[in-house]
């Protein structure tokens, strides 16, 4: 039950940083698509902005208490770099995702965006949780691995 919870706020947490992300993100794509000449760079653009936002929100709010386990500056570097490993990957997400459906088949730009917030959100939290707010691991010692 305890598991279930956290996951529940770990959504939570990472829900509140995406939703900010997401106007953030939405905002400059739309600001930026009539001046440029594939939908797929104003998903870029807005989607690098959303991950900056995202960061922001987080150090704040998500990232101080998923990480508090983590010490030193090397190992807060590294989950700093995880971080943005995920968002990268929701950015190729995206951008494959509006290239193939706005300016490979012609569907509306919302509809294309549409489509990929959903398959990026996805991608995105999986990857946070698979590489960002995964539990300390506690080093093997050799009586464990006699066992």
């Amino acid at each position: 039950m305890q598991k279930a919870i956290a996951l529940a706020h770990q959504i939570g947490r990472v829900g509140m940083s995406s939703l900010v992300a997401l106007c953030v993100d939405v905002s400059v794509f739309l600001a930026v698509l009539p001046l440029v000449p594939f939908a797929a760079l104003a998903a870029v653009m807005g989607h690098a902005s959303g991950i900056a936002a995202h960061y922001l929100v987080s150090s704040r709010f998500m990232l101080k208490a998923e990480l508090s386990h983590v010490r030193g500056m090397k190992a807060q570097a590294d989950a700093l770099s995880r971080f943005f490993v995920a968002g990268g990957t929701g950015m190729a997400v995206t951008t494959l995702i509006v290239f193939l459906t706005v300016d490979h088949l012609g569907l509306n730009p919302l509809v294309g965006k549409g489509l990929a917030i959903g398959a990026s959100f996805f991608t995105v939290f999986l990857m946070l949780r698979l590489l960002v707010l995964r539990e300390p691991q506690q080093p093997h010692s050799l009586q464990s691995a006699e066992h």
